[in-house]
């Protein structure tokens, strides 16, 4: 299962997200549902990063991705909350696939 957490501040600003495990969803390198979390989450970690030129703490290692941010940038929560939409269409669809946590710090 591929384990994705959201995190945001007391004041309501996604700080970043953790996205650890493997969906199980088919075989090794042929597992649409990693795929699609993964891609996602790429895209929305090079938006922040090579698009806005936003620096973050990224550790991405095989089965885990991580990205912290201190920006409350309009634009950089654009990119973490539509990466959150993502996923919860996603885990709609590939509930036995896909875990999604909202952490409150």
């Amino acid at each position: 299962m591929v384990d994705v957490s959201f995190y945001y501040g007391r004041d309501g600003f996604c700080y970043g997200f953790l996205m650890q495990g493997h969906a199980g969803f088919g075989e090794h390198g042929y597992d649409i549902v990693c795929a699609g979390v993964s891609s996602a989450a790429q895209m929305c970690c090079n938006g922040i990063t090579d698009v806005l030129g936003v620096d973050v703490e990224i550790c991405c290692e095989d089965g885990m991705l991580f990205l912290k941010t201190g920006s409350k940038d309009g634009s950089v929560q654009a990119f973490l909350e539509a990466l959150r939409l993502h996923i919860g269409l996603l885990r709609e669809k590939y509930k036995e696939n896909i875990n999604l946590k909202i952490v409150e710090e």
